[in-house]
Parts: structure tokens; C-alpha cells; sequence
């Protein structure tokens, strides 16, 4: 399983690398990127099956709108999670249109992330019984104990 993070805040993509290494995963199944244009053009070569982003809503690309381009382009089965400084009705309505598997609010606590995360990967495990053979092998039962 590879996972894109896509974060202007290094200090959230390196404790995102670091928590994800914990459950298991190799670093070469993590790449990080610190904003939409960048984590495109890298995301359309390593094919992410989840894309941790922040919205970006300033920014020419979106988070959402990275997501739909990377799942289009380069990775169909490409799940979601998002996290924003401002989340709005329209924001988690959004963020459900497009299956995201979680919208945290920042800032955010080590914790908040990391259960957040766990349960973000729970459910991916869940819902899909490939993922979910795949996870429970690499994860080596983190999540399950």
C-alpha cells in the first residue's frame, strides 16, 4: 500500500511518515510533498492508494480537486483523507461526496492524528477485502490487537 501526504506544514508530514512507518510501512511507500502541484506531478508517476492532503483552498489545485486528477489519472482505487485550519458544512459535505475517510480540523493534536489515522486504516481494511489482506500482513496486526 503507498501513501501520498500532502502538507505545506513539514512537522505534519513528518509525523505522518513516522506514524505510518510505525504501523509498518515501508518509507518507500510513503511520499510527501508540501503542496498540490508538486504532489501531482509526483502523485501521476507513484500511484497513491491513499491521498492524505490538506484542502488547500487558496491554492490553483485543491485538495479535492488533487484527488479527483490523481484518481482519474493514475490511481482509480485512490481513497481520501483530508485536513484543514477551516472546515465548513460545504467542506464536510464535500469531503462525503467524495468518500473521504477523514476530515480533521487542524490544529490538531499527535493523538487526534494518530487515532484518527488508525481508524482511517481500520475502515479502509473493512471495506475492502483486498486492502484488507494487504494491511493485516503489512500492519502485522496493529490495528486488530
Amino acid at each position: 500500500m503507498k501513501f501520498l501526504v500532502v502538507d505545506a506544514l513539514a512537522g505534519v508530514q513528518t509525523f505522518a511518515r513516522q506514524l505510518l512507518q510505525g504501523y509498518g510501512f515501508s518509507p518507500a511507500a510513503i511520499l510527501c510533498c508540501s503542496n498540490p502541484e508538486e504532489a501531482l506531478a509526483q502523485g501521476l508517476l507513484f500511484k497513491p492508494d491513499l491521498l492524505i492532503t490538506d484542502w488547500f483552498p487558496k491554492a490553483a489545485t485543491t485538495g479535492p480537486a488533487l484527488f479527483q486528477r490523481l484518481k482519474q489519472d493514475a490511481s482509480p482505487r485512490l481513497r481520501l483523507a483530508l485536513m484543514s485550519f477551516e472546515i465548513t458544512p460545504a467542506h464536510e459535505a464535500q469531503a462525503r461526496e467524495l468518500g473521504s475517510h477523514f476530515l480533521l480540523k487542524k490544529p490538531f493534536t499527535a493523538d487526534e492524528l494518530k487515532s484518527t489515522m488508525g481508524r482511517a486504516l481500520e475502515g479502509l481494511a473493512k471495506d475492502h477485502p483486498a486492502l484488507h489482506q494487504r494491511l493485516s500482513s503489512t500492519m502485522r496486526g496493529a490495528l486488530w490487537r
